[in-house]
């Protein structure tokens, strides 16, 4: 396997428990609102961001609000 290919594949490696690990906190959780502050500054260091946006659909089902900033 070559150099290049050995590091793509740790990174990848990286990347996955490092979402399985966030994955697994939000499953533990009491109530979303809970966790999200807990896991916010890891999500953006994992996916390399500034900031997060959740949304979800309005209780009409037909609108799109956002959740958490």
């Amino acid at each position: 396997m070559a150099k290049d290919d050995q590091e793509e594949l740790r990174r990848s490696l990286e990347f996955q428990t490092s979402l399985n690990a966030l994955v697994q906190k939000v499953h533990e959780a009491e109530s979303f609102n809970e966790v999200m502050p807990a896991i916010e500054q890891d999500l953006l260091a994992l996916l390399n961001a500034e900031r997060v946006t959740v949304y979800q659909r309005g209780r009409s089902q037909r609108e799109i609000v956002s959740k958490y900033k």
